[in-house]
């Protein structure tokens, strides 16, 4: 994954790759739970940063719909892990 403050890019885990456009701003600490726009398929999106700068924990999920009751919810969370 890579974040340059306002785009979160992922790497092509099932043949396509991700981008996830902030909509608002994180917190001065590199926290935030923010709105986001997924390219290509322009779904809404929730990502959630955990506090700090540079590699951290990131958790995103989708605002999906199914059309009865409540919407369905698919987490991802990214862990960095030493290479």
């Amino acid at each position: 994954m890579e974040f340059d403050g306002k785009t979160l890019k992922t790497s092509a885990w099932s043949r396509m790759t991700y981008d996830l456009k902030l909509l608002e701003p994180l917190n001065a600490d590199g926290s935030g739970e923010v709105n986001a726009v997924s390219m290509p398929l322009n779904r809404s999106m929730v990502i959630k940063f955990e506090p700090g700068h540079g590699p951290r924990i990131v958790t995103f999920w989708g605002r999906y719909f199914s059309g009865v009751g409540n919407p369905a919810r698919c987490i991802y969370t990214f862990v960095p892990t030493e290479g």
